[in-house]
């Protein structure tokens, strides 16, 4: 997706007003062009000011707008997602969430839709502009009572409901005419039990109501309860893999599965979910960065315009875990030293392996002992162990023991790890309160008597050569199904293909009409896996 153009030009008295009343008439930032104009530059994304925010989220708004106009509505929905991001004021909030919502009901997702039409009106939207808000509701919620073959007036929503929904003790649905949802609406009459409203907001039909009524979209290879068992159940010694494997180690393959038992094609014979993830920055603004989930109602992290979540709980839990680590240091990578984005993933997911293995920080010295105790088993096959004998998918003693294959890298490659390691933990330590205590810049020209930080730099450079071995992508299929109405039937009949034949064979100049499927590859996350 193209993003906005780096600079902004806007008239010498627009620009002039806009900076006096956000940075007291600073034109920082600015510089003077042809004709009398200023330009803007827009540093994406990085520790900024609110003036260059305030732009960077409109550009963004115009963006979405330009992509709606063409009928790119995915790509508007991203663009309004970045407009949130970067918005820094409720009435920017405001509108992000309504543009965002126009695009959403035309890509007929209604529960999304609605749920962006809420949240712009608890931020305080215009009210001369609610008419058309209102209406695209109203239309929202006609349309998802339509899938739930529901009635507007006279159907028995609960019983729709309950059969759609089972064990859902949710209360009952309104049963509000759309000229009632209508004068509630506009007359700004309170809802019953409802939450304050911020200040300048306006009560409204309870629109989440209805899009908490559509069941969630189960994928297809989860609709099947067996999809996800092992074949011959869980090992003993590696319960994420099969009973029919067993753990070996040689000098030709080094540490390995053998398998013990037959196997069939389809069997599963390993399943485990990641240790640690981080997702590619071409999915920042589509997926979940805590769930993983494609979400079009992305809301972002309040301190930062980087992370975006589906859901609250989601937001919460990220932050719990890793992000309030990470956040001050997601907001200065992009722009630190022009460091390109594969340095920059490399970076972030040292950093999150490190906070996960550390529990935040809360258990450096306990993570020393562990790590000294797996150093010291002889057994290639069984390093990184526990206690007990299994090779265990969160043990902080697995993921650490993985293959770091040093004796097979070049130099320059060692080198180039260990200055991304010496990056990150001096991001850490000034940045963040990661440690005891936030470290000065120059505090840090000798770090021989920081013991913590030497180790913690010890941990994320075996993470990086570990990482480049052991760190796997996570891939989804997009099947998009193409307009066949005008299908050439001669590219079919006068050709003979076996099935496995490529399909690249048949005619440039009927290769779109040929084709039925197309299969786009995603990419939205890094893994690391524990698996030998």
């Amino acid at each position: 997706m193209r993003g906005p153009c780096r600079t902004h030009f806007t008239e010498h008295g627009q620009i002039a007003d806009a900076v006096a009343a956000r940075r007291n008439k600073e034109r920082r930032g600015l510089r003077k062009v042809q004709g009398g104009r200023y330009a803007l530059t827009l540093f994406f994304p990085a520790d900024i000011d609110a003036v260059h925010f305030f732009f960077i989220s409109n550009e963004w708004k115009i963006s979405g707008n330009q992509h709606f106009v063409m009928g790119d509505d995915l790509e508007a929905i991203e663009c309004y997602t970045l407009s949130l991001a970067y918005a820094d004021s409720d009435e920017l909030v405001a509108h992000a969430h309504a543009n965002r919502s126009a695009a959403l009901y035309r890509k007929q997702l209604y529960k999304e839709c609605l749920i962006d039409i809420d949240a712009a009106l608890d931020h305080g939207y215009p009210k001369e502009k609610r008419k058309n808000l209102k209406e695209r509701g109203d239309r929202a919620i006609v349309e998802i009572k339509k899938l739930l073959q529901v009635d507007s007036e006279n159907a028995d929503t609960r019983g729709v409901v309950e059969r759609l929904c089972p064990g859902d003790d949710a209360e009952e649905l309104p049963s509000a005419t759309e000229s009632g949802i209508t004068d509630r609406i506009e007359n700004g009459e309170t809802i019953e039990g409802s939450a304050p409203r911020k200040q300048g907001a306006t009560a409204k039909e309870n629109y989440l109501h209805y899009a908490a009524r559509v069941p969630p979209r189960k994928p297809r290879y989860l609709q099947n309860d067996d999809f996800s068992k092992l074949r011959y159940g869980p090992s003993e010694e590696v319960p994420a893999a099969s009973d029919g494997l067993a753990v070996a180690f040689s000098e030709r393959y080094g540490r390995h599965y053998v398998a013990t038992r037959e196997f069939k094609p389809g069997d599963i014979v390993s399943l485990e979910d990641p240790y640690v993830h981080v997702i590619y920055e071409e999915r920042y603004y589509t997926h979940c960065h805590h769930c993983l989930s494609r979400s079009y109602n992305l809301i972002p992290c309040p301190e930062c315009p980087i992370a975006q979540y589906c859901s609250e709980e989601c937001r919460r839990l990220a932050w719990d875990a890793c992000h309030q680590t990470e956040c001050p240091i997601l907001k200065l990578l992009s722009n630190l030293l022009n460091v390109d984005k594969d340095k920059i993933r490399m970076i972030s997911k040292i950093i999150r392996l490190l906070i996960v293995v550390t529990a935040n920080g809360t258990r450096i010295q306990e993570l020393q002992e562990d790590m000294r105790v797996a150093e010291s088993n002889p057994d290639n096959r069984t390093a990184g162990f526990t206690d007990t004998g299994i090779l265990d998918s969160f043990s902080v003693r697995s993921a650490l023991s993985l293959a770091t294959n040093m004796t097979t890298r070049p130099l320059i490659g060692i080198s180039a790890f260990a200055c991304i390691s010496a990056l990150a933990v001096i991001l850490l330590a000034t940045q963040t309160s990661f440690f005891p205590k936030t470290y000065k810049l120059d505090d840090l020209k000798d770090i021989s008597g920081f013991a913590e930080l030497k180790f913690c730099a010890s941990v994320m450079f075996r993470a990086c050569v570990m990482m480049s071995s052991n760190c796997f992508s996570v891939s989804t299929l997009r099947i998009v199904t193409l307009d066949t109405s005008k299908l050439h039937r001669w590219a079919l009949f006068t050709r003979r293909y076996s099935r496995n034949q490529e399909l690249y064979r048949v005619p440039a100049s009927t290769w779109l009409t040929a084709c039925t499927i197309i299969l786009a590859r995603q990419t939205p996350s890094d893994t690391l896996r524990d698996s030998p």
